[in-house]
């Protein structure tokens, strides 16, 4: 899964989704989500189930700057990330699951006051190609999850 994280100068791979989501903010539908517990009776925190380590490595090996995160934040992209975690646990099924945050380009979310950091597209593409490459090769005994 992606996201926009615009107050990133990075990419960002998540590690873990949250059961919180404590952001009062409309949405892109001017929808309110105040919801506090995502799934009820549910983990604090669920793992994601891609290798974060390697994921960050596929991104350094490209030349962007990224980080291994703990928080997707508190609102959708969290929001997202744990529902998406705990319905494939629930499931029992053997989907991996992860997210990354891109930072905004120069003009996604940007104002005058605010200038965002610069990105091209180009290097968008090849964040999500390196991450593709990295979900899609063979699956290694030593997996780190």
């Amino acid at each position: 899964m992606l996201g926009v994280a615009s107050n990133r100068p990075f990419w960002s791979v998540e590690s873990v989704g949250r059961n919180q989501s404590t952001t009062a903010v409309a949405d892109s539908e001017n929808r309110l989500w105040t919801t506090e517990v995502i799934v009820a009776d549910a983990p604090d925190t669920l793992p994601v189930t891609v290798s974060v380590g390697d994921l960050v490595q596929a991104l350094e090996a490209a030349d962007l700057p990224v980080v291994a995160s703990s928080s997707a934040g508190d609102y959708l992209c969290n929001h997202l990330l744990y529902w998406t975690l705990h319905h494939l646990q629930a499931q029992n099924h053997p989907a991996r699951a992860g997210f990354l945050h891109i930072p905004a380009d120069p003009t996604t979310f940007a104002t005058e006051a605010a200038p965002r950091a610069t990105f091209t597209f180009q290097q968008h593409c090849a964040a999500v190609r390196a991450v593709l490459e990295t979900l899609t090769a063979p699956v290694g005994d030593n997996v780190d999850f």
